[in-house]
């Protein structure tokens, strides 16, 4: 992986911002040293470091360096590939750092997903991470509302730089309005829109 890929899902009535990043490790190549550098970064703003480690193969030098950066930080460590016979054990990565929980899962097989949110779910509760209050939206519905509102504004803005009627203008507005109003549960009131009108002084 040379860029990073993004997910949102609420795992425990928790909003989650996932974030698959490119392998940190020495590089020449220009391209992939940008995608570490990147990986750099986001490792330095994470909540929590998940770091997935093949179990079927003994630890890699660089995989021994990657326990040694996120030592003492809220992590979970993944040994995969549970299904197959183990080559590393929970004992060998806790002797290498302190990490919030080891746990060993079979991505093949589905396992182990259950004690993600779990280990999530704690660090949370614990206070170990905290909570951002920064608006997410995981719900896809709720993502295509806020889409259709963002088209609905952007042809408002349009609308406004093209010299259009304002009637126009406020019917795109009303769109986006009433769009966000299903994401918040709040309608848009007659009232609201007597109140529109009468600023751009317009009889509905």
């Amino acid at each position: 992986t040379r860029d990073s890929i993004e997910e949102f899902l609420t795992i425990q009535g928790i909003p989650v911002r996932l974030i698959d990043t490119a392998g940190i490790r020495e590089t020449e190549d220009i391209v992939e040293s940008m995608g570490v550098e990147k990986a750099r970064q986001y490792l330095d703003k994470a909540d929590v470091v998940v770091l997935v480690i093949d179990g079927s193969k003994p630890l890699e030098p660089e995989e021994q360096e990657l326990l040694q950066l996120i030592t003492n930080r809220p992590s979970i460590i993944f040994l995969n590939k549970a299904d197959q016979a183990q080559c590393v054990s929970k004992e060998e990565i806790a002797a290498l750092g302190t990490f919030t929980e080891i746990v060993t899962i079979s991505a093949a097989q589905g396992e182990g997903m259950d004690e993600m949110a779990r280990v999530i779910t704690s660090l949370v509760q614990g206070g170990s991470v905290e909570a951002s209050h920064e608006a997410m939206l995981s719900n896809v519905r709720h993502i295509t509302l806020m889409e259709q509102a963002k088209v609905s504004l952007d042809q408002s803005i349009l609308a406004i730089d093209s010299g259009m009627p304002i009637d126009l203008i406020v019917t795109d507005i009303r769109a986006a309005w009433e769009l966000l109003g299903d994401i918040t549960g709040e309608s848009l009131r007659e009232s609201m829109v007597d109140e529109l009108f009468k600023r751009f002084c317009l009889g509905k």
